[in-house]
């Protein structure tokens, strides 16, 4: 997590993951079997077998026990640092050595870096680590350059935390048992993963609790994790089958976006950097080859057919989201013919009734206004479906209770939870079902805080208004009108600057909507007591000091204006007002006559048509 003008701590990132998954009950559990089956390598006896005995020769594994842990609970956790990374490389150098490694799976390693901070592309990124991190590169690398590799959030594949105490209580069968604060932890190592990787659409994270494991998965819905721990002595098989799935899945089938790969700067004084667009998730990539700087990071991207590059970000500091939209927005090239164009992606809710940012740019005609940004080319992909992924599981919520009871050594006390039953009758849980969606759109702008002067200033919140105009007659309430997503645009063609609304992710349609007009709005609004109250407030307010004797700041200006304008439907703050208050901000510029005298104004003061709809003018909004 990024704060801005500073760096972000791991209580920063610690915050965002509870808002992420117990404060909107995104955390779910289902049967351990159950998950393993869904998202880890199916499963094989022949070869866990034949794995295991390798372990028994190689001496990992004997008498029911897996050697070089920690023997008791509460014993220093770093005696499992080395045992439990020997270990896992020795499944897949079985795997390797008995020819059963897929050719397109993932070359890993796993490597003890609890005493260094993983690095990342962002300098303002917490600085934290992982107690053990399956990176991606080779396991037979030598021994002596083992301590060298680089460890780099993007590059790695699966992260494991550590503790030494069993939570397991024979005392309470019915409680599935996980200390609270470790698995908050895990998820802001699963959190940095994914905001470190922009072409990754879920993760893995496991926590090792003496000889008890849990794996937990993570995408923009939420997560889920094994609802038992794994004991990992009385069942060999199932351990090696859960470490043996990052050396035998797909990439894909590890989260990686197959229509994505990087593309490298060169440097004609590399010659081992590849050349062309290449994954990420490739072994032939060296830290020399990664990029520093997120604004470095440069992508290929396949959108309805069609091949586009990403030149830099314009908007990433939302992709670290766990359960969220996690929107992305790059300025690129539509290769084809190097035209420039704006390249967004969301995750946005896919349920029933739900609404693609492209359809809606549809339904407002978007190509009929030049304040609307034109959409070119769109794709939802469908496999990436939150909802596919769970269809099937019976995923009940995280419980998080107190209990006094220490576990092993550990006398404090401590959170565990337990998984309570299935509501009863098939009643949903709040979780928001997600697809990843990719927009084009024609040309881009910059930002609103760049204004060259007030009028120019003012010249955008007129385009603005007009655009609002535009989607309120189509049937779209924009209901998130901010600084955010106001843009200035330069038309080359004319030499002028305009100005653009975007971003429709939270707009609603409504079919068959009958725009109302000034008549019968001005009918409806009389009838409210606080009408002339209304009316002579914001006249008074167009008479105060900071208006009447000076111009006002840029800072006050754009702040009292969207104030007005971004008000709810039940405020007392109108469309009335709108009109009025935007008239006496245009007074100010010269580009109006003066005011009426008195303390009252009428709409034919405006030159306004109340036979006309209220947007049909550039001072005529609707207030959300």
């Amino acid at each position: 997590m990024v704060t801005q003008g500073m760096s972000a701590s791991a209580d920063h990132v610690a915050e965002a993951v509870l808002q992420d998954s117990e404060i909107s009950s995104h955390m779910l559990v289902c049967e351990t079997l159950q998950f393993i089956d869904r998202f880890l390598a199916p499963a094989d006896d022949e070869l866990f077998n034949a794995i295991l005995q390798d372990m028994e020769q190689e001496g990992f594994y004997t008498s029911c026990r897996w050697n070089g842990l920690a023997e008791n609970p509460g014993e220093l956790e770093s005696a499992h640092y080395v045992p439990i990374a020997s270990i896992a490389n020795g499944v897949f150098m079985s795997i390797v050595n008995r020819g059963r490694k897929p050719a397109d799976s993932i070359q890993s390693i796993w490597l003890n870096r609890s005493s260094a901070v993983s690095a990342s592309t962002d300098p303002n990124t917490a600085k934290i680590r992982a107690d053990l991190n399956c990176l991606i590169g080779s396991a037979d690398t030598e021994h002596l350059l083992l301590k060298s590799i680089f460890v780099s959030w993007i590059k790695t594949l699966c992260v494991l935390e550590v503790k030494s105490w069993n939570p397991r209580d024979p005392e309470d069968k019915d409680w599935s048992v996980l200390d609270r604060e470790t698995v908050l932890q895990l998820m802001t190592y699963m959190r940095c993963t994914l905001r470190e990787q922009q072409d990754r659409r879920f993760v893995f994270g496991m926590t090792l609790f003496h000889r008890s494991l849990s794996v937990w998965y993570g995408d923009r819905q939420g997560v889920i994790g094994t609802a038992t721990p794994i004991d990992i002595d009385q069942n060999p098989l199932l351990f090696i089958r859960v470490i043996a799935s990052f050396s035998l899945l797909s990439p894909e089938k590890l989260g990686y976006d197959p229509t994505m790969k990087l593309v490298l700067r060169p440097d004609p004084l590399d010659r081992s950097r590849p050349v062309g667009p290449v994954e990420s998730y490739s072994h032939t990539l060296w830290e020399s080859h990664l990029p520093v700087s997120r604004h470095e990071i440069c992508w290929e991207i396949i959108i309805a057919g069609k091949r586009y590059r990403t030149v830099k970000p314009l908007s990433d500091s939302r992709s670290e989201e766990m359960c969220g939209r996690a929107t992305l927005v790059w300025l690129g090239l539509r290769i084809e013919d190097q035209e420039v164009i704006v390249i967004k992606q969301s995750w946005r809710p896919s349920g029933e009734g739900t609404m693609s940012e492209f359809e809606l740019y549809e339904k407002a005609k978007a190509g009929e206004s030049k304040c609307l940004p034109t959409p070119l080319a769109h794709e939802t992909l469908s496999e990436s479906s939150t909802a596919v992924r769970r269809n099937g599981l019976k995923l009940v919520p995280v419980r998080f209770s107190k209990t006094k009871k220490g576990y092993g050594e550990v006398a404090d006390e401590t959170m565990v939870y337990h998984v309570p039953e299935p509501v009863p009758g098939g009643q949903q849980r709040e979780s928001i079902e997600r697809t990843l969606d990719r927009i084009v759109l024609e040309g881009y702008g910059w930002p609103i805080k760049f204004f060259k002067d007030l009028r120019e200033l003012l010249t955008v919140y007129l385009d603005v208004l007009r655009a609002y105009e535009h989607l309120y007659n189509n049937g779209l309430c924009h209901r998130d009108i901010s600084p955010g997503n106001i843009m200035i645009t330069f038309d080359e063609a004319s030499n002028t600057v305009g100005g653009w609304l975007i971003d429709l992710d939270h707009a609603k349609y409504q079919e068959n909507y009958k725009p109302e007009t000034i008549a019968e709005f001005t009918s409806r609004l009389s009838a409210r007591p606080e009408y002339t109250t209304l009316i002579a407030q914001v006249t008074e307010f167009a008479k105060t000091p900071i208006f009447s004797q000076q111009r006002p700041t840029p800072d006050h200006l754009l702040i009292t204006f969207l104030a007005w304008i971004s008000r709810k439907p039940d405020s007392k703050i109108d469309a009335q007002h709108a009109i009025l208050c935007f008239y006496h901000f245009s007074t100010l510029f010269d580009l109006l006559p003066n005011p009426p005298a008195g303390t009252s104004v009428s709409l034919s003061d405006f030159g306004i048509n109340p036979e006309v709809t209220i947007f049909s003018s550039v001072f005529g909004t609707i207030l959300y």
